[in-house]
């Protein structure tokens, strides 16, 4: 094709007439790339990603300003243009050294590829809460182990929506990009000024311009917590959300007047000491100060260098330290914890502790020492063996029977859903705000078994650790059975403390074999009627019958005639994700009410004079209350808590409305089968039977991702979240993250307006 033809007009059988002006056909060409690009990201941008984006701000991204909404759609906008940057300069020269045809292949190709990418990450990231670099490794693991069916966790059907999406945006993007073919054949004849050198520059230059002028304008958006995790859901590499992170400017954080003090070297200059107490290097990286449990100094010679006041106070936070007014009752000293808080600068002596009079720190120091942090810190790295002297010795215990379901919602048990649970569950103990100690399985299962705090699950599994609750049974003559509906095998370890070991029976099939998610509701339901046949055919030996049952698992399996509520099927759901989670609710509604139909069964074929009955969920479940559906994604109410009930023989109707945790739940339950409580060794739990009033603060451990590695302190209605890092040989350290909101994000906007004005300088 010549670089300089003219578009011609024939007329009859006349020879061609030229056009009063030539149109370069190569400025076509380009003019023709460049607006395929543009309208095409434009309508991506507005009618699939943009809604999406608010979804996965949670609560946040229906409240935003007008100026965040702008500056939201710019930052989508631009991001996908960064993308096909590149692909746009390849066109370019191609159709610069007369290869149009070339031009269009890499172009369409290219942009497939790019949007299909686009969106399939973020409907992982706005589905489950991860990019689609972190399923590389499960995708791997179910090519290599094929025999532990992990690919029914993942939801079956998942390479066909794939397929699907890739197709959608195949057929979308050779059809939009014929239309605007179309379009600019028409446009030539009477728009020949479009074409031009320099009407072509202006819109070259246009795409780089709003790709990089998103950035400066980011320094004005708001709510920056929103930003945060808009951020977090972009498909952007660590770099270049540094490089955003950096233009944004920093988040009003006020973690930097928190800092427990390191460990103090001996031999330190007063300049030396003031950057080992304010970790200067933290602050500059996220807007983290160090927190340890570290406070004395490894000999008896003394320090000779006395810190002034106002330079600790001036290096801890420039521009001084500042209130937070969070009017926190002091009930407990910092000291008591075994950390030492921010030092008001009198001398730092060996053996010292100095404490800050600053509200933050104290509401810390306070939740360190009533939750024994340090102790929950030494346990994750020398995990102690399960106490043996542990035993009911209660002659003729009852039975137990505990029910966990997979992914309960908090919500499930209630008069708008599982009502016949809901009225048996007022006739026991109930906990209406009660957590897994995780938001995944593995991490819910071990708080639920072992009575501590996940944190050292690694480690406690590398030294073969027995479940506390199943040792304690099994050496109190009780029958331990394990029925599951779902592979444990290989799954996150859990084979290592459900086994032929810990248990006496381990029932992982029935009568068929698990072919998928279709089968299992009629797993779940074959295993609940045998339960009956278990706890009446004891031989006066006590049984502890345990089920994981899974239909309440995505994608909420049900049989047919449980299909109360209907879904709308829609092709339109692949862009319309509130649709989505309308028909997914409906689901998990109808699997809920087939597991309430087994379940209450089961309760009224049995004497519950007895037996005691347990049911509970290994963590909750989100539906896009919280930017994302499942679970294992967020800090949020939604994947931490679960409903709780324990029924049958000496549990009296109680109501506990205070946070409690299943850490709880093991010494709790001793107590009912005992009769009394029961003293565990290196149990991280309460006895919730033998504490009338039991503080309103839990310690949870929630999976948020592969780069996040801490816990949560739940007080009240503060959700207080931490980072760890491993510390060779001790305690890991510990950095104060900030404070986080329902939906798990974490909530910049709770800082004192004066905080706010003044400004802080803590960078990300």
């Amino acid at each position: 094709m010549g670089a300089d033809r003219h578009d011609v007009v024939r007329s009859g059988s006349a020879s061609p007439v030229p056009v009063e002006r030539s149109v370069p056909v190569r400025g076509v060409d380009w003019f023709t790339v460049l607006l395929f690009v543009a309208s095409s990201i434009i309508i991506f941008v507005s009618f699939f990603e943009y809604e999406r984006y608010q979804i996965a701000l949670g609560p946040r991204g229906s409240m935003l300003s007008l100026w965040d909404r702008i500056l939201l759609a710019w930052l989508v906008l631009a991001k996908s243009f960064f993308y096909l940057l590149p692909v746009l300069v390849v066109c370019g020269a191609l159709i610069l050294f007369r290869r149009p045809r070339a031009a269009d292949g890499v172009l369409l190709a290219s942009w497939i590829l790019i949007v299909d990418f686009m969106a399939s990450d973020l409907i992982c990231v706005g589905f489950a809460g991860h990019h689609l670099s972190a399923y590389m490794p499960h995708i791997e693991d179910m090519i290599l182990h094929p025999d532990q069916k992990i690919w029914q966790w993942a939801g079956e059907g998942l390479i066909k929506e794939a397929l699907t999406i890739l197709a959608i945006v195949a057929v979308s993007g050779i059809v939009w990009f014929c239309v605007v073919k179309w379009t600019v054949r028409l446009l030539v004849p009477g728009n020949q000024w479009l074409f031009r050198r320099d009407a072509l520059t202006v819109f070259t230059l246009a795409f780089p311009l709003v790709t990089l002028g998103v950035l400066p304008a980011l320094q004005f958006f708001h709510d920056r917590s929103a930003l945060d995790r808009c951020g977090t859901t972009l498909p952007v590499t660590a770099g270049l959300q540094q490089l955003i992170d950096r233009f944004a400017g920093p988040v009003p954080t006020y973690a930097a007047t928190t800092a427990l003090v390191p460990v103090l070297k001996l031999g330190q200059t007063g300049t030396e000491l003031v950057e080992t107490l304010t970790g200067r290097g933290a602050i500059r990286k996220r807007g983290l100060v160090r927190l340890t449990t570290q406070d004395r100094v490894e000999s008896d010679e003394g320090l000779s260098t006395v810190i002034d006041a106002e330079a600790l106070r001036n290096a801890l936070l420039p521009g001084g330290l500042r209130s937070l007014g969070l009017g926190c009752p002091r009930t407990s000293s910092p000291r008591d914890a075994g950390i030492a808080v921010q030092s008001t600068a009198t001398p730092v002596r060996p053996g010292s502790q100095a404490v800050i009079d600053d509200p933050l720190a104290e509401t810390i120091g306070a939740a360190f020492a009533e939750l024994n942090i340090q102790s929950v810190l030494q346990s994750s790295v020398d995990p102690q063996p399960v106490d043996p002297s542990v035993v009911v010795k209660k002659p003729d215990p009852p039975n137990v029977i505990l029910i966990i379901f997979e992914s309960f919602r908090p919500s499930a048990v209630s008069p708008e859903l599982m009502k016949e649970l809901d009225a048996w569950s007022m006739k026991g103990l109930r906990l209406d705000r009660h957590f897994s100690g995780s938001n995944c399985s593995h991490l819910g299962l071990f708080s639920l078994f072992f009575g501590r705090a996940p944190l050292g699950y690694h480690n406690a599994l590398n030294r073969k650790l027995r479940p506390q609750l199943l040792d304690s049974l099994r050496r109190s003559g009780y029958h331990i059975t394990f029925l599951t509906s779902g592979e444990t095998k290989g799954f996150r370890r859990v084979d290592e403390f459900f086994n032929e070991d810990t248990c006496h029976a381990v029932v992982s099939d029935g009568r068929f074999s698990l072919k998928g998610m279709d089968d299992w509701p009629k797993s779940d339901l074959w295993k609940l009627e045998r339960t009956k046949g278990i706890v009446s055919g004891s031989a006066g030996r006590p049984q502890f019958v345990f089920y994981y049952l899974v239909s309440s698992h995505y994608r909420y399996a049900f049989p047919p005639e449980f299909e109360v509520f209907k879904e709308v099927p829609s092709f339109w759901q692949f862009v319309d994700p509130r649709g989505q989670r309308q028909n997914l609710m409906s689901r998990y509604a109808n699997a809920c009410l087939f597991l309430e139909q087994a379940v209450v069964k089961l309760l009224r074929s049995i004497d519950l004079g007895r037996n005691i009955v347990i049911v509970t969920g290994d963590h909750g479940e989100s539906m896009g209350e919280d930017g994302v559906f499942t679970h294992a994604t967020r800090m949020s109410e939604s994947q931490l808590r679960v409903p709780f009930f324990m029924l049958g023989a000496g549990i009296e109707p109680r109501r506990i409305s205070t946070a409690t945790v299943h850490t709880d739940v093991v010494p709790t339950l001793l107590h009912a089968l005992a009769g009394e409580h029961v003293p565990i060794r290196d149990c991280q739990g309460r006895d919730l039977m033998a504490d009338p009033a039991p503080a309103d603060q839990v310690l949870l451990v929630p999976a948020n991702g592969p780069d996040w590695d801490g816990f949560m302190i739940v007080r009240g209605d503060k959700r207080l979240a931490f980072r760890t890092k491993p510390v060779a040989g001790s305690a890991p350290s510990v950095e104060f993250a900030g404070f986080v909101d329902e939906a798990g994000l974490f909530d910049f906007r709770t800082a004192p307006a004066a905080l706010a004005q003044q400004g802080t300088p803590a960078g990300r």
